[in-house]
């Protein structure tokens, strides 16, 4: 159907397709600020090292070729993880218009905003209800309670030495991701206000060892949930008059997403080792029906749409409910050295690689008859297109380093653990959002493993990033707004936003810290 170029205002019902669109990006999902540290309290509690050292019940995580020590019999190992996290904002006023808005009457339009929008010198804290579901639009004293805002993060692994070279293990891991909760009124709100991110590992792995090499190889099967809620504005001056608000509610899930870790690990001279690892995604999907773009991740789900009393006047029908949203998966590679001192410990160094700006790409949203309806006159139904979110990734490194000592005592032998880690963000500063707190960060871990019984130990551990703060003055997000578009009806695009109606939401002061507390049962029996 042939849409026509309506008069301003009456533009605003043409681009209200932007705000449920770009209300559905996920930006957090895979970020480096997702933050993969590692899984077990033993290699957490030695910065997640493990490349060349990982007990086999760790070693489809960090390299599937140390599966091949696993010793004769079976072996099983429950590990649970207590991920508690802080993040906190503070919204800057300052450059709040960009051009070509603030060349046209720009204290005006800013005595507005700070008008509407309560401006403090308070940080602002998110909470951590993991899951708990809530309308978008409940004040905030309606809020149930959701202490002690921790999620816990299972895993588990069983497996089988043969004794003769070749062992084979499967392992399950996750719900693991963040949850953030933020005023749904609060000055932040043109961002997302709530996000719980959640992904899940199913692996089999095999390994095969000789006396001085082995190698490895995993096939694992990723599950994706992203819910997140947005606000966007419809206040035609763009001054975030609150009763235009709009919140756009979404959930989309990929329950299969395979991917393949290779592993290989050898003995060097003088107690050294080397270890290596390469995780691959498999399958690449077609990214929409019919089309020959292929995506690695297909995540279908629905948008629900909610309207603050002003707005909803905007607003006779939205018709479907259902969309797509397509991405990449980066490359991650590991290398790792172990140098052991006999049996009195061993110190690791691990190195780590992740290609986002070479896989990863753009992010789309692809609605499925999407269609909003309104009695404005001159307006139709106007289809809901695809949009492409253009990402500037930066490739992402980090470095570990973890060491273990073994204590002799009366009542057996005591392993002390303490590690160290860095981790480079892969998205800029000026990009980043409440969803995506992402920038680089620094971590200590300490732990300790005591036996229990000849075939059974167990594992404590402690992990800690510091809290960190970031200023960001030149952001480039910014609100969306539903009145401020303009674009060719023969044009088969959505076209860019003019610009007009949108302020700068991201600058401001961020603050993060996170803390896992980890513990473990490892043990082995017929052998």
């Amino acid at each position: 159907m042939r849409r026509q170029k309506l008069p301003k205002p009456g533009v605003h019902m043409v681009t209200f397709r932007l705000f449920l669109i770009t209300a559905l990006f996920p930006s957090t999902v895979f970020a480096a600020g997702f933050f993969r540290p590692g899984v077990g309290a033993g290699p957490l509690s030695m910065g997640g090292t493990g490349i060349a050292s990982a007990d086999p019940t760790y070693a489809a995580w960090y390299n599937p070729a140390r599966l091949g020590f696993a010793q004769k019999g079976f072996f099983v190992s429950v590990d649970g993880t207590a991920l508690q996290e802080r993040t906190q904002f503070r919204r800057s006023s300052v450059g709040l218009l960009k051009p070509p808005r603030d060349q046209d009457n720009p204290s005006f339009y800013e005595n507005k905003i700070l008008q509407n929008t309560e401006f403090s010198d308070e940080f602002l804290q998110a909470k951590n209800c993991f899951g708990q579901v809530r309308a978008a639009n409940t004040p905030e004293e309606d809020w149930s309670p959701c202490l002690p805002g921790t999620r816990p993060i299972p895993y588990i692994a069983l497996g089988y030495g043969s004794g003769k070279g070749w062992s084979l293990a499967f392992s399950a891991f996750g719900p693991h991701g963040m949850s953030r909760d933020w005023d749904k009124f609060g000055p932040q709100r043109y961002t997302v206000v709530y996000a719980d991110v959640q992904m899940q590992f199913y692996q089999l792995a095999a390994a095969y060892r000789q006396k001085d090499w082995s190698v490895g190889l995993g096939m694992q099967n990723i599950r994706l949930t992203v819910d997140q809620t947005f606000t966007v504005s419809a206040d035609v001056l763009g001054t975030e008059d609150p009763g235009y608000d709009a919140w756009a509610d979404v959930n989309v899930a990929d329950n299969f997403i395979p991917a393949a870790t290779l592993g290989f690990w050898r003995a060097l001279p003088f107690g050294l080792e080397v270890g290596g690892s390469l995780m691959l995604p498999l399958l690449a999907k077609p990214c929409a029906e019919g089309s020959s773009e292929r995506c690695h991740v297909v995540a279908e789900g629905t948008v629900a749409v909610d309207f603050a009393e002003e707005a909803a006047t905007l607003v006779t029908e939205v018709d479907g409910d259902r969309g797509v949203l397509t991405l990449n998966f980066p490359r991650l590679a590991g290398l790792g050295f172990t140098k052991r001192f006999g049996d009195r410990g061993f110190i690791n160094l691990d190195f780590f690689y992740e290609a986002w700006a070479q896989d990863v790409g753009d992010v789309i949203f692809r609605p499925q008859e999407l269609v909003i309806r309104t009695s404005l006159p001159g307006s139709e139904e106007i289809p809901f297109e695809d949009v492409v979110f253009p990402k500037k990734w930066s490739d992402s490194v980090g470095v570990r380093i973890g060491g273990e000592y073994a204590m002799k005592t009366d009542l057996g032998t005591t392993r002390l653990r303490a590690g160290f880690l860095y981790e480079q963000a892969a998205n800029a500063p000026e990009a980043m959002d409440i969803s995506a707190l992402d920038w680089d960060k620094m971590g200590f871990s300490v732990g300790a493993s005591h036996p229990v019984t000849p075939n059974i130990d167990v594992d404590i551990g402690y992990l800690l990033i510091p809290q960190t703060e970031i200023s960001i003055t030149n952001s480039s997000l910014q609100s969306v707004n539903i009145f401020d578009a303009e674009r060719d009806p023969e044009s088969p695009n959505v076209g860019q936003p003019t610009g007009q109606q949108l302020t700068t939401v991201g600058n401001g002061d961020y603050k993060l810290s996170h803390q896992r507390i980890m513990a473990s049962i490892r043990a082995r029996f017929g052998g």
